[in-house]
Formats: C-alpha cells, structure tokens, sequence
C-alpha cells in the first residue's frame, strides 16, 4: 500500500467521527450545471455539478471540456463505477456520459484520474440496516437505469434486465433466485405505484434524492448521503497532494457539498 492510499485510509476514518457537513437534498432543486470553484491560499476545486447527457453535441459537453482546459487541474476526479475510455471523445461521451468525457480528456491530457465512489457492498451492508432487499432492489433497478428506462421501450428495459441484475449482485446485494425475475421486479413496481410498469409513465421523480414521494426517495436519498461522506473525505485527501483538483460529479452532489468543501478547502489554507 502506497503512502497516498494509507493517507486516504485515514482520512475516511476520520471521515466517520466528523461528519462532513451537507446541505438537505430538498434545497437540491436547482437548474443545472452547477459549478462552483472552492479557492484557499494554495489549493483550488472545481466542481461541476452536471445533468447526465450522452448526447456528444449537447452544450454541456463543449462547456465541461473548456472548464477542464481552462483551469488546469492536477487530478480529474469523476464518480461513478466501471466508466471506460474509448478511442474517441464522442464514443466516450456515448457510451460513459459526461463521466467517460472527463475520463477520455484526462487520458488524452495526461492527467491522472480517480473514481470517487465507495465499494458498492459497504453501501449495500448500510442501507440493509434499515430496508428490506426487495425495496433496496427496486430503488436499485430504478434509480441506476433512470435514463435508459425513460429513453428506451418496455421490451428493450427486459433485454437488459439481466445485466441489470448481475450488476447488483457483483455489487455485494444478496438475492434468492425468485428475486432476480423481471416477473418478481414487476410485482414489487406495481405494488408501490398501483399501475404495471410503463417507461412511458414512470415517474422519475419517485426515485430522486431532492423529493420525498416514495419510500425509494428515501433509499436513495440515504444511499446518497453515504456516497457523499465517501466522496467529500476523497477530495479532502487528495488536496494533502495535488493543488488544483477538478470534481466531475451529479448536479444534485455538488449542490449539497457547499458547506463541506468550503471548511475542506478552508481547512488547506
């Protein structure tokens, strides 16, 4: 173990006796992006709280890349798992979202990066304390595939049902074979919402962490608060090495953060 890595090991103990600070999810309801940069005497972070896109010709891809460009980061910071690098910018963007953008210009800029994301089964472990599987399940299924599922039909959500599934399982949540059925995940939606699943009619504000409509809001808005602590502690301690750390993250994270990164960028000076 590399002395950057023991550091950071410290750093997230620490993280869990002093909480970082976070602002409620509910005052999240903003446009986005949501950019903001956190200066101290030495050290700099540049947030980009970012509205999902795959779409290589949206404004918000052009408007990222400049930031990156402009500010120089040291480190590239992104969250989300298993986010690959293609051999174009515009495949990355296809396939990755914004996150593959920064990954694909960190590679091309020689520029290290980092996910920022907490293993999956210590999420899993936590929110199990408190729900049940088949809830975590569904909030799962939902709020992971928010925007396949609003973007795709009801039959190509069921060809992908089983990636779907494997990807939970890989991520440490435990389930009976009855449990990983598309039949099984259609009796747990029509329970919650009293009507069958239609992409046509989901509400994705069922599954948002800035709303409180569902008991999934509530799973995700935990799930969330958890990642964030994770998150925050990341960037804590990567400031202890680089200078000017840029932060490629969801609207809604970099919203709520304000707080924590203004003591964590204080507490550098």
């Amino acid at each position: 173990m590399n002395w950057f890595y023991a550091l950071l090991i410290f750093v997230l103990l620490s993280a869990c006796k002093s909480k970082y600070p976070t602002l409620n999810y509910s005052e999240s309801k903003i446009q986005l992006p949501f950019v903001k940069e956190y200066k101290g005497a030495d050290k700099s972070v540049l947030v980009y709280g970012s509205y999902h896109t795959n779409d290589s010709a949206d404004k918000e891809v052009k408007d990222i890349e400049q930031r990156i460009l402009e500010f120089k980061p040291d480190i590239i910071l992104y969250e989300g798992d298993n986010i690959g690098v293609e051999a174009t910018k515009y495949v990355s963007v296809s396939n990755y979202f914004e996150m593959g953008l920064v990954r694909w210009i960190a590679m091309n800029k020689k520029v290290p990066d980092l996910n920022l994301e907490p293993p999956s089964k210590y999420l899993n472990i936590e929110l199990q304390k408190i729900y049940k599987t088949d809830d975590i399940l569904l909030s799962t299924v939902l709020g992971q595939n928010l925007l396949f599922i609003v973007q795709h039909s009801k039959k190509e959500f069921e060809e992908l049902y089983p990636v779907i599934i494997t990807d939970i399982e890989k991520s440490g949540l435990i389930l009976q074979e009855n449990q990983k059925t598309i039949t099984h995940f259609y009796k747990l939606y029509e329970k919650l919402y009293n009507k069958p699943f239609d992409p046509k009619t989901f509400d994705y504000t069922s599954v948002e962490p800035a709303y409180n409509k569902t008991i999934l809001n509530r799973i995700i808005r935990r799930s969330a608060s958890l990642r964030d602590q994770y998150m925050l502690a990341k960037i804590d301690s990567c400031l202890m090495r680089y200078n000017k750390v840029y932060v490629q993250i969801g609207g809604r994270h970099a919203v709520v953060w304000q707080p924590a990164l203004e003591n964590i960028i204080g507490a550098h000076d």
